[in-house]
């Protein structure tokens, strides 16, 4: 059996209890102990060594300058995208000026061209009514002929042409349209005696004629606006012997063409730099019509451009037949004082005295000879230089088989 445990007296109770105090009061200065070494700790841990807060420095400050790296980045970009922004209105703009620009001139070339190629404003005599037994002789009808643009031939065997044999007169009388009438293409025959008319018969219709009304003189012909006068012919009044003469020797590759001929300059150069100097031009048909009739005769390289562009307007705007038209009634022909001929018609009046369409093909050489130098190949008697380009064109024309020997 176990020992009972006696009781505690007063004084180990005392004593006991003492001790227990001891024992708390050394608890708890020893957890005060630990608590500030670890306070101290925390403190001294916070408070680090030099070293540490410089490398914490560094760190901030290479935040911070990437931050200001990033701003000034972003910055850069913002200003890239601005002078882009500002770059594509000033081209914007510049385009739209440009635009502005070529469409007002473009319209300006294209009006010009109507003014110039308008139908003219024609001023004429009073017909001529003839009737047998009118007093009329037949120098004068012969006189009034030639005033109103016929030719005497040997046959009457187109319009603008008569005949005399004796005391008859033969007359190809043209179309022409009076306000009241229309006078049909016809042949007529007028018979004189003793100063006067004796009959008047049409071999076209077979049958005699009452009266007949002669067309009237055509006195100017001019434009609104201009203030000389010039003679136009309709292309189809226009004999195709001449047309064809003139595109072999001015522009063999019209039809082919847009207004500007890169086979024809490539081959003008090597002609020029075999010759070695200007002996061939390449220069189309609405080239020259434009270096007539647009621009000024100053010899550079910005006025070749300038003759070049508004050539591809005219083309992509008007047919060629237009285009050949104007250039025939157009064409500089030379001057007499203060007198400009231009157009083939109005050259033909003035130097033959008769209409483009009754010319032999010697008379339509010499007219296209001038065109190169109106000048140079002005058409003289004495002018060598004119007759030696005139059997030169003719010599091609041969050739080319458009016209014979004879002719």
């Amino acid at each position: 059996m176990p020992a009972k445990k006696q009781p505690q007296t007063s004084k180990e109770i005392t004593a006991n209890t003492a001790k227990t105090n001891k024992k708390t009061s050394k608890k708890k200065f020893s957890t005060k102990k630990l608590s500030a070494k670890q306070s101290a700790s925390k403190k001294t841990s916070s408070k680090k060594p030099g070293k540490k807060k410089s490398s914490n420095k560094k760190t901030i400050k290479s935040k911070k300058t990437a931050s200001s790296g990033s701003v000034q980045k972003r910055k850069k970009t913002v200003r890239k995208s601005r002078r882009l922004s500002n770059t594509k209105q000033a081209l914007i703009i510049v385009s739209i000026v440009l635009f502005l620009f070529a469409s007002y001139h473009y319209y300006k070339i294209i009006n010009e061209f109507i003014l110039l190629n308008q139908k003219d404003i024609e001023i004429y005599s009073s017909y001529l009514e003839i009737y047998p037994n009118k007093k009329i002789t037949l120098p004068l009808i012969k006189e009034y002929l030639d005033l109103a643009g016929f030719s005497q031939q040997k046959r009457a065997n187109f319009p603008y042409s008569y005949n005399i044999s004796t005391q008859n007169m033969e007359i190809f009388l043209p179309e022409f349209h009076f306000p009241n009438e229309t006078l049909q293409k016809q042949i007529v025959r007028l018979e004189f005696q003793n100063k006067q008319i004796k009959s008047i018969k049409s071999l076209s219709q077979h049958r005699t004629l009452a009266f007949l009304r002669l067309p009237p003189v055509r006195l100017v012909q001019t434009k609104p606006g201009v203030h000389f006068i010039q003679k136009n012919i309709a292309l189809h009044d226009i004999p195709e012997v001449f047309i064809k003469l003139l595109l072999l020797v001015e522009d063999k590759r019209f039809y082919q063409h847009w207004g500007v001929d890169p086979r024809g300059i490539l081959r003008a150069l090597w002609a020029n730099i075999k010759a070695g100097g200007v002996v061939q031009g390449a220069s189309t048909l609405t080239q020259q019509y434009v270096k007539n009739n647009y621009l000024s005769a100053e010899r550079s390289l910005s006025r070749k451009i300038q003759e070049a562009l508004i050539s591809l307007v005219l083309e992509s705007r008007f047919s060629k037949e237009e285009i050949l038209s104007a250039y025939i009634n157009h064409v500089y022909l030379g001057q007499k004082g203060n007198r400009i001929i231009k157009g083939f018609q109005a050259a033909s009046h003035f130097y033959f005295a008769r209409n483009l369409q009754n010319l032999n093909p010697a008379e339509m050489a010499s007219l296209i000879a001038m065109v190169k130098a109106p000048a140079t190949y002005e058409i003289r008697d004495d002018n060598q230089k004119a007759l030696k380009r005139r059997n030169l064109i003719l010599k091609l024309a041969q050739k080319s088989h458009l016209i014979t020997k004879k002719q």
